[in-house]
């Protein structure tokens, strides 16, 4: 392990960050390939599963065959989804998606409870996480649990994807 205090006291430092990227890389090589949707599928399967943040920003992520929702409805036994974005909701819904237009950090109670909550990469984007768990705990039947997911810049594919559109990481 490197002692990153020893090289500068400066956080963004290039040669610091030089040292950290070729770190990550050497660990990632001796971890297990990363494969999130095979560990939810183990989690989900056959369970009742209440999916937090289902629409992804935008329509073109609903489409797109990585998207998690789908996933979670082909494999549990019962699956209802919540969303803010009301028009994407809205078209789900007319598309016979179970999913309410529902603000996740409210104190609401949507009247049932689940095996799991599913908050995948929405974490990141509100401004009271405390109160997000909390609305996903309200759902929880007992013994139930929580996944939570957040995107890690450091991830291979969240690499490979900034730099196919032109971001250096």
């Amino acid at each position: 392990m490197i002692d990153w205090t020893s090289l500068t006291r400066d956080p963004v430092d290039s040669a610091v960050r030089f040292k950290m990227k070729e770190w990550l890389l050497s660990t990632r090589r001796s971890l297990p390939s990363n494969n999130y949707d095979a560990f939810l599928v183990g989690q989900i399967k056959d369970k009742s599963v209440l999916d937090i943040g289902v629409c992804e920003h935008t329509a073109e992520r609903i489409d797109s065959p990585k998207w998690k929702h789908r996933l979670i409805r082909e494999n549990a036994s019962r699956c209802v989804g919540v969303d803010i974005i009301q028009d994407l909701v809205e078209d789900l819904v007319s598309k016979g998606f179970d999913v309410r237009c529902e603000d996740a950090t409210s104190d609401s109670f949507l009247g049932e409870t689940f095996d799991i909550v599913h908050i995948g990469d929405v974490i990141e984007h509100v401004p009271n996480p405390q109160r997000l768990l909390q609305f996903g705990a309200r759902h929880l039947n007992k013994g139930g649990r929580i996944i939570v997911r957040t995107p890690n810049p450091h991830n291979f594919d969240y690499q490979r994807s900034s730099s196919k559109q032109g971001i250096s990481v």
